[in-house]
C-alpha cells in the first residue's frame, strides 16, 4: 500500500513538473471588479504580495458570466509603486483590446498569470 501511494505522489509531482511552471503565482488578487472608461473597461482588483522580490508589472486572467456566456480577458497592472513582499495595493488593471462592456461589474475568476519582477525578472503560470 505504501509503494502505490508513493507512486501515486511521484506521479503527480513529475505531471506539475511537466508543467513547466508553478502551480500558482505568489499574489492573491481580491475584488476583481470591472469599472467603465473611456475605451472600454478596466479592473480594480486590491492585491497582496506574498512573493520573495519587489513586483513591477502584473498581467491577469479575468473571466465573467453574464446572460449565459463566460468571457475572458486579459489584463495588465503596471505597478507605480513597487509592490514589496507582505504588501497590499489597490491596481488599477489595463485590459487588452479595450473589452467588452458587457463585462461591468465583479468577476466570476481573476488570476494572476505572470509577474514582472523589479530585478528584470518574472514568473509565468503555465497551465
Amino acid at each position: 500500500m505504501r509503494a502505490v501511494r508513493a507512486l501515486a505522489v511521484l506521479a503527480a509531482a513529475g505531471a506539475l513538473a511537466a508543467c513547466g511552471g508553478p502551480p500558482h503565482l505568489p499574489v492573491t488578487l481580491d475584488g476583481c471588479r470591472a469599472v467603465a472608461t473611456p475605451g472600454g473597461f478596466a479592473v480594480d482588483a486590491r492585491v497582496k504580495s506574498d512573493a520573495s522580490k519587489p513586483i513591477s508589472a502584473i498581467v491577469a486572467r479575468v473571466d465573467f458570466y453574464r446572460d449565459f456566456r463566460y468571457t475572458h480577458f486579459n489584463a495588465e497592472a503596471k505597478v507605480t509603486r513597487e509592490l514589496d513582499p507582505g504588501q497590499t495595493q489597490n491596481l488599477r488593471f489595463t485590459v487588452a483590446g479595450g473589452g467588452d462592456s458587457h463585462a461591468l461589474g465583479p468577476a466570476m475568476r481573476c488570476i494572476a498569470t505572470r509577474l514582472e519582477y523589479l530585478d528584470g525578472t518574472s514568473d509565468t503560470l503555465r497551465h
